[in-house]
């Protein structure tokens, strides 16, 4: 992100071990272009399974989802 220019590093003025990261102007506009479609999206499937599932579909990602998978294929 920061090699396309949306993000950008800054020394932390409070410790030289530790850098910042922060949008860039470009950044900040392509995060409002997609909350934009965001929006749009859960408009869209609001008309479509309603405002109440919209929020349970939200609830239901919003959950833990446990340890990433190692790759590993196990049999049980």
């Amino acid at each position: 992100m920061i090699a396309v220019g949306l993000l950008e590093q800054a020394p932390d003025p409070d410790s030289a071990r530790q850098r910042l990261i922060r949008r860039t102007a470009k950044g900040r506009s392509v995060h409002a272009r997609a909350e934009g479609m965001v929006e749009q999206l859960e408009r869209t499937l609001a008309a479509r399974i309603g405002a109440d599932g919209v929020t349970a579909l939200r609830s239901i990602l919003e959950l833990p989802w446990g340890q990433p998978p190692t790759g590993r294929h196990t049999q049980t």
